[in-house]
């Protein structure tokens, strides 16, 4: 098991390109219900605010999200919230 948090300010275009190059997919509250539920778990569990780690908090705040197979039975996730502007980034990865 694994996991790296980050929080980055950035310009629009490095936040769009991490969510291209990374090949996320936005998860919103919204989302219709999947059988694997990861992507939504996944935001409801980082959504969770803690000591630096508050993406809550950002105005406008956008979940992105991909879930990877490995060898490992859970495989490993990578996220990013940005705020409305995509100027602020949280990312993690985990496994």
């Amino acid at each position: 098991m694994f996991a790296g948090y980050l929080h980055v300010r950035c310009t629009k275009a490095f936040c769009a390109e991490v969510i291209r190059l990374k090949d996320l997919r936005e998860i919103s509250e919204d989302t219709q219900p999947e059988p694997d539920m990861t992507p939504m778990s996944a935001r409801r569990s980082t959504q969770a605010m803690w000591d630096w780690w508050q993406p809550g908090s950002m105005p406008g705040a956008r979940f992105y999200f991909k879930h990877h197979s490995s060898d490992a039975p859970q495989g490993w996730s990578e996220g990013v919230w940005t705020n409305g502007d995509m100027t602020e980034m949280y990312v993690f990865i985990r496994g």
